[in-house]
C-alpha cells in the first residue's frame, strides 16, 4: 500500500495543518502525524504528516492550499 506523507518546514505548521483537516471531516481521521523516514531528505521537521487514505489525497491538499497551509513536499513511499 503506497503512504502519502507531507512535510513541512516546522512542527508548528504540521500541527496547524493536521488541525486544519480534522475540522474538514470530524467523523473521519483523515491524517495523522509521523516519524519522517531517514530516506526523505527534503524534510525540515523530523515529522511527517500522513494522509491515512491516498484517494483523499487531492482533496486534502486543496483545502491545504485553500488555508495558506501548503507542504513543503509530498512523497508516495
Amino acid at each position: 500500500m503506497t503512504r502519502v506523507l507531507l512535510t513541512f518546514e516546522t512542527l508548528h505548521k504540521l500541527l496547524a495543518a493536521e488541525k486544519s483537516v480534522k475540522e474538514l471531516d470530524r467523523d473521519s481521521i483523515l491524517v495523522r502525524p509521523t516519524p519522517t523516514p531517514p530516506s526523505i531528505s527534503e524534510a525540515v521537521c523530523s515529522m511527517s504528516l500522513e494522509i491515512l487514505d491516498p484517494d483523499l489525497s487531492q482533496r486534502i491538499l486543496l483545502h491545504l492550499e485553500e488555508v495558506e497551509l501548503v507542504p513543503k513536499a509530498v512523497h508516495s513511499i
